[in-house]
């Protein structure tokens, strides 16, 4: 059918991993884009239960949580670490779809996005934010954001000493 043709395109076409998943959360069918990402052949994994080959003991929790929201019929959207082939950690951002029939779980989708690029970007403007290029230092952003931390309630005596040096670099 129509319907049918238009699902199997999106499905094994579409950039981001998807996996399909029946009631007792065990892999039914994943598309190219999984393969490549986690490394994992569909003749590999048909029939593994899924947070059991992405999920380690640190985040087995959070898998388990998606798991039981999605086999009750709730979308779950997250973003988290899962593992690849050779316990590869990779920054994904997770989305589960249940399917249902006759108000009846029959499963669901597990859609993965590769957001490790993002992630490595925030981290490095996190590093820019509060570290000068030049010397590694903190900067001042940073030692601002510390004075609001700081406990007054000390008996010393503490002086700061801020200098701004321009044409350090020359």
């Amino acid at each position: 059918s129509r319907q049918k043709i238009i699902f199997e395109a999106l499905f094994y076409h579409t950039p981001d991993a998807v996996v399909l998943l029946d009631q007792n959360h065990l892999i039914q069918d994943v598309n190219k884009s999984f393969e490549k990402l986690f490394g994992y052949s569909l003749n590999e994994i048909q029939g593994i239960e899924l947070d059991g080959l992405l999920a380690n003991a640190e985040n087995l929790h959070e898998a388990n949580e998606m798991r039981y929201l999605l086999l009750h019929g709730q979308e779950v959207e997250f973003e988290s670490i899962r593992f690849g082939k050779g316990n590869i950690p990779i920054d994904v951002a997770i989305k589960g779809i249940p399917i249902s029939y006759q108000n009846w779980s029959t499963g669901g989708y597990a859609v993965y996005s590769d957001i490790t690029l993002r992630k490595t970007q925030e981290v490095k403007l996190l590093y820019q934010s509060r570290y000068d290029d030049l010397t590694g230092l903190y900067n001042r952003r940073y030692f601002v954001e510390q004075l609001t931390n700081f406990d007054y309630a000390f008996d010393g005596t503490v002086s700061v000493i801020v200098a701004d040096v321009n044409g350090l670099t020359l």
